[in-house]
C-alpha cells in the first residue's frame, strides 16, 4: 500500500504576541471610548444645570411664554372648576336671572381660562380675554352678594379677599423673580423650574380652587335669598 503523504501540521501557540497586542489595543480603545462617553454626559449635565443666557429667558419668559406649558398643565385641568358654581346656580334657581348670569359668566370663565393656560403667552389675546372675564366675574359676584342676606353672602365676602391676597402675593413674587433673572443674567434650570411649579400650584389652590369655592357658596344662596 502506498503511504499517504500528510501535510505537516502547524503548531501555533494558543495566544501569539500579535494577538495579545491587538486585544490590549481593543481594551484600551474601549476604555477610552467609555471615558469619553462619561465625560460627554457630564458636560451635557453641566450645560443643562448651568446658568442660562438671555435667549433662554426670551424663549420662556419675556417674549413668548409666561411659563412653560408643560409645567402649568395642572391649570388647564382645573379650568373646569367654575363648572361647580354654574351647575349649583342653575340647579337651585333655573328661572332666576341672577343664576343665569352667574352660569353664563362661569362658562365664559372656563373657556377663557382653558384657552389661556393651554399656551400662556404674555401678549396673547387669550390672556387679555381671560383677564377681562375674571374681572367681570368678580364684579358680578360682588353685585350678586349685595342682593343676598349675610348668611348667603358671607362666603363670598370672606373668601374673595383671601383669593385676592393669594393672587397678588403670587404675582408679586413671580415678577420679582423675573426681574432678578434679568438683572443677574439668568438662573439655574432647577431654580427656574422650582419657581414655575410654585407659581402654578399657588395659583391653582389660591385662585382656581378658592374662587370656585366662594362662587359655589354664592350660587347656593341664590334660591334662598331675595332678588
Amino acid at each position: 500500500m502506498r503511504d499517504v503523504e500528510r501535510a505537516p501540521t502547524r503548531n501555533t501557540p494558543p495566544s501569539s504576541p500579535a494577538r495579545l497586542k491587538t486585544a490590549r489595543q481593543r481594551d484600551v480603545e474601549n476604555d477610552a471610548r467609555s471615558s469619553n462617553d462619561a465625560l460627554e454626559r457630564e458636560k451635557r449635565r453641566e450645560r443643562d444645570d448651568a446658568d442660562y443666557d438671555a435667549s433662554d429667558d426670551d424663549e420662556y419668559v419675556t417674549d413668548a411664554y409666561v411659563m412653560p406649558p408643560s409645567i402649568c398643565r395642572p391649570l388647564v385641568y382645573t379650568s373646569w372648576f367654575p363648572l361647580a358654581p354654574a351647575c349649583a346656580a342653575m340647579a337651585r334657581a333655573p328661572r332666576d336671572a341672577r343664576a343665569r348670569g352667574l352660569a353664563a359668566l362661569s362658562a365664559a370663565l372656563i373657556a377663557s381660562s382653558f384657552g389661556h393656560w393651554r399656551a400662556p403667552k404674555w401678549d396673547s389675546p387669550r390672556r387679555y380675554f381671560d383677564l377681562c372675564v375674571v374681572w367681570a366675574s368678580v364684579g358680578y359676584g360682588c353685585w350678586l352678594a349685595t342682593t343676598m342676606e349675610w348668611a348667603y353672602a358671607r362666603g363670598w365676602w370672606c373668601g374673595m379677599p383671601l383669593v385676592g391676597a393669594a393672587f397678588a402675593a403670587n404675582e408679586t413674587a413671580f415678577h420679582r423673580e423675573l426681574r432678578a433673572w434679568k438683572t443677574c443674567g439668568g438662573a439655574t434650570r432647577a431654580h427656574r423650574w422650582f419657581i414655575y411649579r410654585r407659581t402654578t400650584w399657588t395659583h391653582l389652590v389660591g385662585v382656581h380652587a378658592g374662587s370656585s369655592t366662594a362662587a359655589t357658596w354664592l350660587a347656593l344662596g341664590v334660591a334662598g335669598s331675595r332678588g
